[in-house]
């Protein structure tokens, strides 16, 4: 009798031993990588939806929605860019956290996909841009110069051309202040000008001069203001310059930006490709403990 209670008790404690076991084998799936997954994702699907909302915001200010037929008005439209990639942002925090949160292998699986088209795109992008340094400048500087065409076709993108130049590049025009003769209201007119004919917008000038908002009016015209006054009141070096001199003196922080959003992404995949793994791995020992389910 003795022997058969130590047998018994020695049955019951493996029974318990292994109970524990298929108890711990159960919970493959990591609360970590989920749950973080999931919160990173919120952030990012709140701010795709913000992103989203400011281009319609602005759109209806603008009444934009009527003018859609004109292209000219929506590629240069600073609120077409939020709205895309406010849309494409949206989408991509949706599937990662309702994927992260009802552990869905689908649409973990389209987060993944999604993030690595953006990761090779970007890839792709930078390997182009060394590549054809000198085509990407003019292709950049064609679509300054469009801009400044349509400088008062719309608010937001006049707003961004001033602070180009006012308060980042401290420039005016695309390779000097003359490039403004483009511009309809700008142009310098022999025949029935106006006061701002041979003039550049006030983002032009010095900042002791910015508060005037005449401070640009007539400044291209030389037989007007003589030859030394425009040196004395607005930038002259364009924009495109400028931007170039920017770049190159603050690459190393571009590059660790660049990096930095590169690792994220990676993060991101991986940590996605991780959780549908232990997804997977639990689905398949659920089928394999109830195998009348398959």
């Amino acid at each position: 009798m003795p022997k058969q209670a130590a047998t018994s008790s020695g049955n019951a404690a493996r029974g318990v031993k292994i109970g524990y076991r298929r108890k711990k084998e159960t919970s493959e799936i990591s609360p970590l990588i989920k749950y973080l997954l999931f919160g990173s994702n919120v952030i990012l699907w709140l701010f795709g939806f913000f992103l989203f909302g400011v281009g319609v915001y602005a759109w209806i200010e603008k009444d934009t929605f009527t003018r859609l037929s004109n292209l000219s008005v929506i590629i240069f439209d600073p609120a077409f860019i939020f709205l895309v990639v406010g849309s494409f942002v949206f989408v991509i925090g949706f599937c990662g956290c309702v994927g992260a949160l009802r552990e869905n292998t689908n649409l973990l699986l389209g987060f993944s996909f999604a993030l690595g088209i953006i990761f090779f795109a970007e890839l792709a992008l930078g390997i182009l841009i060394f590549m054809y340094k000198e085509k990407v400048k003019e292709e950049v500087k064609q679509n300054l110069v469009s801009m400044i065409t349509n400088y008062r076709e719309d608010e937001d993108l006049q707003d961004l051309i001033d602070w180009i130049q006012r308060d980042w590049l401290k420039c005016c025009g695309v390779a000097l202040p003359d490039d403004w003769d483009k511009n309809q209201y700008f142009m310098c007119k022999v025949e029935d000008p106006w006061i701002e004919s041979c003039g550049v917008p006030p983002s032009c000038c010095y900042p002791d001069f910015v508060q005037n908002r005449q401070c640009g009016y007539g400044i291209r015209n030389k037989t007007l203001t003589g030859n030394d006054m425009s040196i004395n009141k607005i930038y002259q070096d364009g924009c495109l310059k400028k931007g170039e001199e920017w770049f190159r003196a603050h690459i190393l922080t571009v590059s660790i930006v660049v990096v930095c959003f590169a690792i994220l992404q990676i993060l991101g995949i991986c940590s996605a490709q991780s959780l549908r793994s232990d997804i997977n791995t639990q689905k398949s020992r659920w089928y394999r403990d109830h195998p009348r389910y398959k």
